[in-house]
């Protein structure tokens, strides 16, 4: 939202000076958010065997999780390199 108003109003190239922290916090809460609702409901492990197909269909779903947690991993880490540079300009510019 800040950064629409940003974007809106600006007249010069002073007011956009917290353009740079907005678009970080965006970057971020939209990394938490995508966490939030990934693993809403994981499915639970299976406390007592169950027949082969739905043993392999529960495996299958749970494996997904784990696949979307290592691409979670991933983005965060590319989100902390973005934040680090990000900011390392904005400090250069601005202090």
């Amino acid at each position: 939202m800040s950064m629409a108003v940003i974007l809106v109003t600006s007249d010069s190239h002073e007011d956009d000076r917290m353009l740079m922290p907005s678009f970080v916090g965006l970057l971020w809460a939209i990394s938490l958010y995508t966490f939030i609702e990934s693993f809403r409901s994981v499915p639970e492990k299976l406390a007592e065997k169950q027949g082969l197909l739905p043993g392999f269909r529960h495996s299958i779903r749970r494996s997904w999780y784990w696949i979307k947690g290592v691409i979670f991993l991933a983005a965060t880490a590319l989100a902390l390199v973005a934040t680090s540079r990000m900011v390392s300009i904005w400090l250069s510019e601005y202090a």
